[in-house]
């Protein structure tokens, strides 16, 4: 026979006490004596307890609801977004709301005007972009917020990021103890943290070793095409880069392609790293030299960050997620130690 669900009848029978005041004893209401408080608890877990979640929410005068969406320029294809890390991320998020009692809501991909409609008590944006919608009607209503890298509007925002620049410094530093002289960086158009912040990186250990910085954007949004295009046209300069770093692994693809079709072997003529490793970068033969972003969790954190934003806004605090180099074949670095897919 299934057991049925201890309700909160049940409890205020047990306790000897009416339902009123089990309700404002386990939901912190009321002008209760803190003896009764606290019996009205303690009978509720002994006799297993479990309050519905959405009436919970309700009580509190919160839908029980998070929002996620990924920050686009309207110039950027839906597509772009189908990548390893965001469904990673995306998916990571959905659990993390899940355990903790929260429904996560996927609101649609774009930087045009959006509406939203359903209540919301908080939203989680992915690399959030000048003018986002999404953001504007979040404060709009009071409602918190958490991006997933920093919002350059607001830089002082709740947000989950990594150290890009340091990131991008540790593979600088790996291709030029491969034996790289000239290297370069391609970044997407995208006006993003991460972007600036590579770019920034970049720049500081270029100057630190007296080298002139070749910054490369490539035009058409972070695809593996345009990342081609760029490619072909900075490879076949008469002093190229050997070394190339990329914002994006889409754009490592392209250059890669790049190389090959060009008859460029790879690492010796061209070695390459990319931010944010994926499935394909892993495949491609020589497999690309990637930093780890750990996108799941980064999810998680951005979704415990956002519920810690809810309950108790003074207590939050942005996270920043450690890299980790992936050492592959496209650098001529790879070894059994600095390897670990």
């Amino acid at each position: 026979m299934t057991r049925s669900r201890v309700s909160m009848k049940d409890v205020a029978a047990a306790a000897g006490v009416s339902l009123t005041t089990v309700s404002d004893a386990l939901n912190d209401r009321g002008r209760l004596p803190e003896a009764t408080r606290r019996r009205v608890r303690d009978v509720a877990e002994q006799l297993g307890f479990q309050p519905h979640r959405t009436a919970r929410s309700l009580a509190k005068g919160r839908s029980g609801i998070l929002m996620l969406s990924v920050s686009l320029p309207e110039s950027t294809p839906g597509s772009a977004v189908d990548i390893e890390f965001f469904v990673q991320l995306m998916s990571a998020a959905s659990g993390a709301a899940l355990h903790r009692g929260w429904a996560l809501v996927l609101a649609p991909a774009t930087g045009g005007e959006r509406s939203v409609p359903v209540d919301f008590d908080g939203a989680i944006v992915v690399d959030p972009q000048p003018h986002d919608a999404l953001l504007r009607l979040a404060d709009a209503e009071g409602k918190p917020v958490v991006t997933v890298g920093r919002d350059l509007e607001n830089p002082d925002r709740l947000h989950v990021d990594n150290d890009h620049a340091a990131a991008v410094r540790e593979a600088l530093d790996l291709m030029a103890k491969a034996g790289a002289e000239r290297l370069a960086l391609l970044a997407s158009e995208a006006d993003s943290s991460y972007v600036r912040d590579c770019i920034d990186g970049y720049k500081v250990w270029c100057t630190a070793r007296a080298m002139t910085p070749q910054v490369v954007t490539a035009a058409g949004g972070p695809t593996q095409g345009a990342g081609y295009e760029a490619a072909r046209d900075f490879l076949t300069e008469p002093n190229r880069p050997d070394a190339v770093f990329t914002t994006l692994d889409s754009l490592a693809l392209g250059v890669h392609l790049a190389a090959q079709s060009l008859g460029l072997d790879m690492p010796r003529d061209l070695q390459i790293v990319t931010l944010s490793d994926s499935e394909a970068a892993r495949r491609a033969r020589p497999a690309v030299t990637a930093v780890e972003l750990d996108p799941v969790v980064t999810g998680k954190e951005a979704v415990e960050l956002l519920i810690k934003a809810i309950e108790d806004a003074a207590d939050a605090e942005s996270f920043l997620v450690p890299t980790r180099m992936r050492v592959r074949g496209s650098t001529g670095t790879a070894s059994p130690e600095a390897v670990s897919d």
